[in-house]
């Protein structure tokens, strides 16, 4: 580049503070068989580039906060709907204590997830009933009775699964097709055994996804929702392919949206 005449970039540095500690950016010149270097004050520059990376990292933790406290609010509703039965029918009360016993381990368990942060999910995989599974999810999200609701899988059906990640991953689906629907409409989740895996699918007679928000639905930040956090669905397809599966979706605009989960047995 300096053969044209055209500036060279060759590094920036931080001055020692006997040289009011500012930011240097050095160039290089060639002007006939000599060599320049120019130096100029960034300071204002990188002072402007610190702060905005402090505000963006502001941004994504307040959006993970905001993330986990709604991926919270499903065992503390279960926690609180187990205490209020246990109070109104007392002969129910040992059932009730198991329901408020895993949903506090639930929540310790996302806690320490939380905390953890980037280092990913640990998954832990256990003997999953997923038929008591999705009436569990469907009963926490608490959909309105508006809204119509059919469970397509066989009772007792069981496979090997992350417990907690499946969990949240059916909580997200049902609550984002729940907010898409209005009365009237059907919600139908079914499971079925396909070879060495089993599909899971949560189908929505709502709204629909757009052409055009469909190629970015599973990136981070994306939302189409007034207030979203687009983190849901990034969640989802993360925890799915965390466990070994995938999901896919096929929308349309004013008949619904179909998730599909594949995912292994063992």
């Amino acid at each position: 580049m300096l053969e044209t005449g055209e500036p060279e970039y060759i590094e920036e540095y931080k001055t020692l503070p006997r040289f009011g500690d500012k930011w240097v950016e050095l160039w290089a010149f060639k002007i006939g068989y000599n060599l320049e270097i120019i130096s100029r004050d960034i300071t204002n520059r990188k002072t402007l580039e610190n702060e905005l990376h402090k505000v963006e990292h502001f941004d994504t933790v307040n959006r993970m906060g905001a993330t986990f406290a709604r991926d919270l609010r499903s065992p503390l509703s279960a926690i609180s709907y187990a205490a209020w039965i246990g109070k109104k029918k007392p002969e129910l009360s040992e059932k009730m204590f198991d329901i408020i016993t895993s949903s506090v381990d639930r929540s310790i368990r996302m806690l320490e997830e939380f905390r953890k942060g980037s280092r990913g999910l640990k998954v832990v995989k256990m003997r999953v009933d997923l038929f008591s599974l999705v009436k569990n999810v469907v009963e926490e999200v608490q959909v309105p009775e508006q809204i119509n609701v059919n469970l397509d899988l066989p009772e007792g059906f069981e496979a090997e699964f992350d417990l907690e990640i499946i969990r949240r991953v059916l909580d997200n689906l049902v609550r984002n097709a729940v907010e898409a629907m209005s009365g009237g409409d059907k919600l139908t989740i079914s499971v079925k055994q396909n070879g060495g895996g089993v599909v899971i699918e949560v189908m929505d007679t709502g709204t629909g996804i757009s052409e055009k928000d469909a190629k970015n639905l599973f990136e981070p930040l994306f939302t189409t929702k007034k207030g979203g956090l687009g983190l849901g669905l990034y969640f989802v397809r993360m925890a799915a392919e965390a466990v070994g599966g995938r999901v896919d979706f096929v929308s349309k605009i004013g008949e619904g949206t179909t998730f599909t989960i594949r995912l292994p047995l063992r």
